[in-house]
């Protein structure tokens, strides 16, 4: 049914995606309800400080495997298997550096935290040398990430994605379990980030044999007279998409250092928990996008038709996920999150902050798609310096915010910052003329509908059980779901739709098969 939609790859690779949002759901719903019930929330707050900072070292090195991911799949396209080969021995080579240089900005940040030099007066000694230990051992797993990002990039580059993506979710599920057993066995903060090295090692080891076996064209002899250009290529790209990288670094990384400088522990304990749930929606959501990159890469050499073509319709699933994301978290994330952690860590949030991070996540995720499905084209010029615009706006206002709304005021800064992205980026769509306009107005009509229906919910203060809970997220998935279809008829997904319904009654009975 979706294959006719979004193709065989695409749905493929998404498909084996979620199975890692719903792993790290039902991980982040158990173990982090038995931290908290262990760790006191002046000490999580310094946990979830130090380990937000830290876990954005992974995210310097996304464009350079973006490149690399993308040379190889357009190398082995053309039957170049010295061109993949080469590609991948450059990537390898890089990460190498790289990871001497993340390891010695490690133990820089540790050691500042240690002296108590980033906290300053805001914590106690005991607290400041905890905060440098949990940034080392935190550090040293993004470390071991790096390592294993070559063999990520060889292994998608190869249509192997669905491979990568399991191997994430066995990763999620082992270092959940086995920090677990650490939080039980007394190592009190260090649990998850002393699990995650274990685990990663064990993760590099998996995806370093399996890349040896799926990707023979590793043993190919790379044609030296064409390196300077393959890499001159990769560092063009890479470095660009890299820099967008730092601005999105810096953009969702200082959330946690403006609201701990400004205020306390305790709130950025707060805030960790309550854009956690979130977090993982807009995870779900965004999946699509990167699902879709090398269908979108392949359809800019087919035909610009194709391109618009295949663009549309993930971009009408892509709304669907978007607003039902945004409804969702606005009925029924303050509920959950007083059922999930309890009182302690609900502190006096503003009425319309369930409704900001809904709104959050639907903006991210709609300029998501379209930055994603812009970097397709090998263009990354105009979507690294939109970010750098989007991180300065966001912190500025952010700054300003903050002291003020507290929680509310760093999402507020964030939404203001994504509309910015979707806006200029479908703008910019709509010039090259890879945008339509009829999918332009359908995707604001129905985003605005979301948004007043989203709106009631502060009006309304809703106490459920969990299953009251359980069944008002499936009513509300079941009535956007209706709603997103009878949108998707009046466009590019009426016939496919049609068919898919089709197909489905045949299946149930209901339709006699023609």
């Amino acid at each position: 049914m979706f294959r006719s939609l979004l193709q065989n790859s695409i749905f493929r690779a998404y498909g084996t995606s979620l199975f890692g949002v719903f792993s790290g759901l039902l991980t982040n719903l158990w173990l982090l309800r038995e931290i908290t019930q262990v760790i006191p929330v002046h000490d999580f707050g310094i946990y979830a400080f130090v380990l937000q900072i830290s876990a954005y070292l992974a995210i310097l090195q996304l464009g350079l495997d973006f490149a690399a991911s993308r040379q190889i799949a357009e190398s082995l396209g053309r039957k170049d298997e010295a061109g993949a080969s080469r590609a991948f021995s450059y990537l390898l080579r890089f990460n190498y550096k790289v990871v001497l240089a993340a390891f010695v900005a490690v133990l820089t940040l540790s050691a500042l935290l240690w002296k108590g030099l980033i906290f300053q007066h805001s914590i106690d000694e005991s607290s400041a040398k905890l905060a440098g230990l949990v940034a080392l051992v935190a550090g040293t797993s993004q470390v071991i990430t790096f390592l294993t990002r070559p063999y990520s990039a060889a292994l998608i580059g190869s249509q192997f994605q669905a491979t990568v993506n399991i191997c994430t979710v066995v990763r999620t599920l082992g270092t959940t379990l086995l920090a677990f057993v650490f939080l039980k066995a007394g190592f009190y903060v260090l649990c998850v980030p002393a699990a995650e090295v274990v685990i990663q090692s064990a993760n590099l080891f998996a995806l370093r044999l399996l890349a040896n076996r799926k990707c023979r064209w590793k043993n190919a002899p790379p044609d030296p007279r064409e390196g300077k250009q393959v890499m001159g290529s990769m560092l063009r790209y890479g470095g660009l998409t890299t820099l967008g990288g730092f601005a999105w670094t810096v953009e969702a990384g200082m959330d946690v250092l403006i609201l701990g400088v400004v205020s306390s522990a305790s709130v950025v304990a707060a805030y960790v928990l309550w854009w956690r749930f979130p977090q993982m929606i807009f995870d779900l959501c965004s999946r699509l996008a990167f699902s879709a990159f090398p269908r979108f890469s392949h359809s800019f050499g087919v035909s610009h038709e194709a391109t618009r073509a295949i663009f549309s319709k993930v971009a009408y699933v892509t709304l669907g996920l978007a607003t039902l994301g945004m409804v969702g978290i606005s009925y029924w994330l303050q509920p959950f999150v007083h059922l999930w952690i309890g009182a302690d860590y609900l502190g006096e949030q503003s009425v319309y902050l369930a409704l900001a991070m809904g709104l959050l996540v639907c903006l991210r995720t709609c300029g998501n798609l379209l930055g994603m499905f812009w970097l397709a084209s090998g263009r990354a010029e105009f979507t690294t310096a939109l970010a750098w615009v989007q991180a300065v706006l966001k912190l500025t206002l952010a700054v300003l915010l903050v002291p003020r709304w507290g929680i509310l005021g760093v999402v507020v800064a964030s939404c203001a910052a994504s509309l910015l992205q979707v806006g200029a980026m479908a703008w910019h769509l709509v010039r090259e003329k890879l945008l339509t306009l009829a999918l332009g107005g359908r995707a604001l009509a129905f985003i605005s509908l979301a948004i007043l229906i989203s709106l009631l919910s502060s009006h309304w203060s809703i106490a459920v059980g969990w299953v009251g809970l359980i069944g008002g997220a499936v009513a509300t998935c079941g009535v956007w779901l209706a709603s997103w279809m009878l949108m998707a008829c009046t466009g590019e997904l009426r016939q496919p739709l049609i068919k898919a319904i089709t197909e489905i009654g045949k299946r149930v009975g209901f339709l006699k098969a023609a």
